[in-house]
């Protein structure tokens, strides 16, 4: 079979049919040169997925119909059996194939169709009834959606490398009781451990009081706030050995994991979310999100860069990205006050690599806002298509796994 797409500003409108039918042949109409770079990434995802399909690429003037038309005729003709996507493609693209069919129903095997992402259901457009038998499940990962619109995943975190349950929680539980202190907390700790002499492969900190002095003009306080903080720690066993003494203090994290949560403020709150949404499961009982990376570092030149297309070294984090299917979600983490500016972020690196189908979520502690200013950012955000949770500290881990299961 011959899948034949128009090609589309939405990489993922270019590939459904392909994912979905595993044919022998795809065929691009359109597109020029963007095209033409594209295809080359979107064959070696295809292969990574087991499908081992030619792809080929016509390139014409999308605005003229009847140069649509006779390139169209060109591949019934050659082509044993069609399969149409209209999923992408303008509106001259359309017409031309229902010129073509038209001309052709009665005597070629054309079918036509289109993929709705939120049904993900494929609907019959040629009126026969019939509709080409899909793979029983098509998902991507999210290198595989990254790579998908010319990206790559340069570093990122997966469930299988977060810590025990129970530090998990308990690190939460604190962080719970003042998510607004949470960050300063360990901001400032992660300052003085700068200073700070290591032992016990890196798990052993101490302080000496001459060298966070010479350091910071304002040690000592420095001093009092981070041993405050330790000793909520410490009453969970996140850290032991906590040890204040005439010329400085130390303490030990519990284990690697336990350091790493804490030696950023944001991180606590990402892993959290990445925990939920890795054990959802769908009302069928089945995994609700096929794939789920925290941290995820997107290099945007990516695949595109050794094909003529360059974004200056563009980078971005995600604090996390999950996948449904063939859907990318985008979720922005921030446990403390949240600038407008964070919502132009998520919204611009989602459309970056989702498109119009990727979904924004953005989960905060707080909004560090109120009156008109908090509700010119809520509007805000609604009118960017991104999901507000507020006061993710207040929810239960159900009502989080709930909210994510509603995208």
């Amino acid at each position: 079979m011959t899948v034949v797409e128009f090609f589309a500003c939405a990489p993922i409108e270019n590939m459904v049919s392909c994912f979905l039918l595993n044919p022998d042949k795809v065929i691009f109409i359109g597109g020029g040169r963007r095209a033409k770079r594209r295809i080359s990434a979107y064959s070696r995802i295809a292969a990574r997925k087991g499908i081992n399909a030619v792809f080929e690429h016509r390139s014409v003037p999308t605005n003229s119909v009847n140069t649509i038309v006779n390139c169209l005729i060109e591949v019934v003709e050659n082509e044993e059996k069609c399969c149409f996507d209209l999923t992408g493609g303008d509106d001259l693209a359309l017409v031309a194939m229902g010129i073509v069919y038209e001309k052709y129903k009665n005597t070629k095997n054309l079918q036509m169709h289109r993929y709705n992402f939120n049904s993900k259901r494929m609907t019959d457009c040629d009126g026969d009834g019939y509709i080409a038998e899909k793979m029983p499940f098509t998902e991507l990962t999210v290198d595989e959606n990254i790579a998908l619109h010319g990206g790559v995943v340069a570093s990122g975190m997966r469930a299988d490398r977060l810590g025990a349950d129970e530090d998990l929680d308990d690190l939460w539980a604190v962080c719970k009781v003042a998510a607004m202190e949470w960050n300063k907390s360990t901001a400032k700790l992660a300052e003085l451990l700068t200073v700070a002499r290591v032992f016990d492969n890196g798990l052993r900190f101490f302080v000496e009081d001459g060298e966070g002095k010479r350091r910071f003009a304002d040690y000592d306080k420095r001093k009092t706030y981070a041993l405050k903080f330790l000793r909520k720690l410490g009453r969970k066993g996140l850290v032991t050995h906590i040890c204040e003494e005439k010329f400085g203090f130390g303490f030990t994290y519990k284990n690697a994991f336990v350091k790493r949560a804490l030696g950023k403020s944001g991180n606590v709150l990402e892993y959290k979310m990445l925990s939920v949404a890795s054990c959802a499961r769908d009302k069928h009982g089945a995994l609700a999100f096929s794939d789920c990376v925290c941290g995820a570092v997107i290099d945007w030149d990516g695949l595109l860069a050794g094909e003529g297309v360059s974004f200056g070294g563009t980078t971005n984090e995600v604090d996390l990205i999950l996948t449904k299917g063939l859907v990318p979600i985008f979720v922005s983490c921030k446990n403390g006050g949240v600038e407008e500016i964070e919502l132009y972020k998520l919204n611009t690196v989602a459309a970056r690599f989702g498109n119009r189908y990727a979904k924004k979520l953005l989960v905060c502690s707080g909004l560090n806002k109120k009156g008109q200013g908090l509700e010119y950012f809520r509007s805000r955000a609604e009118e960017l298509g991104i999901v507000l949770v507020e006061k993710a500290h207040k929810m239960t881990d159900k009502e989080l796994l709930d909210t994510l299961l509603k995208l």
